[in-house]
C-alpha cells in the first residue's frame, strides 16, 4: 500500500474528480457491496433523480430505479471526505472522489480504510 508521501502529488486539485474503480465484478459482488456499505459506520445519501430515498437492498432495484431518473450514493468517511457510487455497469463499482477532501495523510487513512 502507498503512504501519503507517494501519493500526495497525484492528490493536488486541478479541476477534476479522482475515480477508483472496481472491475470485472458481477450483480453478486454489487449486492455484497451494497450489504456490507449499508452495514457500515458511514454515512449514506442515495439519491434517485433529484429526490433521497432509501438505498435499495440489491443492484437489480437500482437498475430498475435508473430506467427512469439517474441514481448515486453518497458515502460520507470520517473527516468528512465525501465519495460517490455511480451504477453505470454492472461490470464495474466506480467510485469518485473530489481531491480536495483528501488533503492530509489522516484523510488518507480514512480513504485507505474504507478501501479496505
Amino acid at each position: 500500500m502507498k503512504e501519503w508521501r507517494d501519493v500526495k502529488k497525484e492528490l493536488e486539485p486541478e479541476g477534476s474528480l479522482r475515480d477508483i474503480y472496481i472491475e470485472d465484478i458481477d450483480e453478486s459482488v454489487w449486492d455484497l457491496f451494497l450489504h456490507n456499505i449499508r452495514g457500515s459506520v458511514y454515512e449514506l445519501k442515495f439519491t434517485h433523480g433529484q429526490n433521497l430515498v432509501s438505498l435499495p437492498e440489491n443492484f437489480n432495484e437500482i437498475r430498475h430505479l435508473q430506467e427512469s431518473d439517474p441514481t448515486t450514493l453518497g458515502i460520507v468517511l470520517e473527516n468528512g471526505i465525501c465519495i460517490n457510487c455511480h451504477f453505470f455497469v454492472e461490470s464495474e463499482i466506480e467510485l469518485d472522489l473530489s481531491p480536495r477532501e483528501i488533503d492530509s495523510e489522516s484523510k488518507f487513512k480514512s480513504l485507505v480504510s474504507f478501501l479496505s
